[in-house]
């Protein structure tokens, strides 16, 4: 990769980041438009006391916002389950910010539009007023984006760990099934033929603790390993003498 394309892919990765601040910070910042309306409205218009109108402001688009995220968070929810008994109650928060609605034009609008200021005065704060609506929609989605994102991440973490335990568990069966005893004849002439004779002296050089780890791997008694044992070594010795 040349300087140039690494210039463009570090201009991009920056311009995706800020474009990602830019959305998850900006849509916080719209309320305090129609949140300072309010206050000037409630200081001006209505005389009220300066800390009484800063609450009023924050209070009346907190109000806004927190309900335009929530009717689209219950809306999700009730999406994502089918179930009566599991759906949240939608209507409250919609009626909530419908409520909001009606306080914040009232308060923004209406009192200017009784005042006799001109109509579209009027109209360019009732547009201002009205910016709250897609700050809420996009912190919205991005709550529902967030929580989609929360979820598959653990569906896929769930199933990861789902198929590494079923594949340890096939492991311990394989285990299970290598281990088990193998069936070989008891008497050691039919036996034999199916020896080679690397495991013939393998056979005739068990030691004493070896013994029972041949019984457990053949399923036999210890009669039958120390018989298998003796005629190997047996072959052996002959074998050695010629």
């Amino acid at each position: 990769m040349n300087i140039f394309s690494r210039i463009t892919n570090g201009i991009l990765s920056v311009e995706s980041d800020v474009v990602r601040m830019i959305c998850a910070f900006l849509p916080w910042l719209v309320p305090f438009l129609p949140a300072s309306i309010t206050y000037q409205h409630a200081v001006n218009i209505m005389d009220y006391p300066t800390l009484t109108a800063v609450i009023m402001g924050i209070v009346v688009e907190g109000l806004g916002l927190a309900s335009l995220v929530m009717t689209f968070t219950f809306w999700s929810h009730n999406r994502k389950y089918q179930d009566k008994n599991n759906k949240m109650p939608l209507w409250i928060p919609i009626f909530t910010y419908c409520f909001y609605l009606i306080v914040v034009l009232w308060l923004n609008v209406l009192l200017d539009y009784l005042a006799g200021i001109q109509v579209q005065k009027v109209a360019v704060v009732a547009l201002f007023s009205l910016l709250s609506v897609p700050a809420g929609l996009l912190l919205a989605v991005q709550t529902i984006h967030t929580e989609w994102n929360t979820d598959h991440s653990r569906q896929l973490s769930e199933r990861k760990q789902s198929r590494f335990e079923k594949l340890a568990a096939k492991s311990q069966e394989e285990r299970k099934e290598t281990e088990k005893p193998q069936n070989l004849p008891r008497d050691w002439r039919n036996l034999r033929p199916t020896l080679s004779d690397n495991q013939v002296e393998q056979f005739a050089a068990l030691a004493a603790y070896q013994v029972r780890h041949v019984m457990e791997k053949y399923g036999v008694s210890e009669r039958t390993v120390e018989n298998w044992r003796n005629y190997a070594r047996a072959e052996v010795e002959q074998k050695g003498l010629q």
